[in-house]
């Protein structure tokens, strides 16, 4: 292996280390596996006829802080209202983002964390 083949990964480490300091490098990578460990997803391939209160139903726990939806292309016009409405009635104290991505599958993404 060339040394300019390792270059690019040692330049990204020394420039996480300046940013948390040496020691906490390791933390904010245990920060970091801890958060994704605790996001769940869901995607759907339509929306309507309680496919979003399903899914958030089976998704959506106790002590979930963030839920991100991002609405696809192919998803019906109340999309979003759906999906406000539907976090709502299961915890009114979860956020709720909603983006506009208008990928052509799936027609919505949720995201829970």
């Amino acid at each position: 292996m060339r040394a300019a083949d390792t270059e690019p990964v040692a330049a990204e480490d020394a420039a996480d280390a300046v940013l948390v300091g040496l020691d906490g490098l390791d933390g904010a990578r245990r920060r970091t596996d801890r958060a994704v460990a605790r996001m769940r997803s869901r995607a759907l391939a339509r929306t309507g006829d309680r496919a979003v209160r399903d899914a958030l139903a089976s998704l959506v726990r106790p002590g979930d802080e963030l839920l991100t939806a991002l609405v696809g292309a192919e998803a019906g016009q109340d999309a979003a209202a759906e999906v406000r409405a539907a976090a709502a009635a299961l915890d009114p104290a979860l956020e709720v983002v909603v983006v506009d991505g208008g990928q052509p599958s799936p027609a919505l993404l949720l995201g829970v964390e």
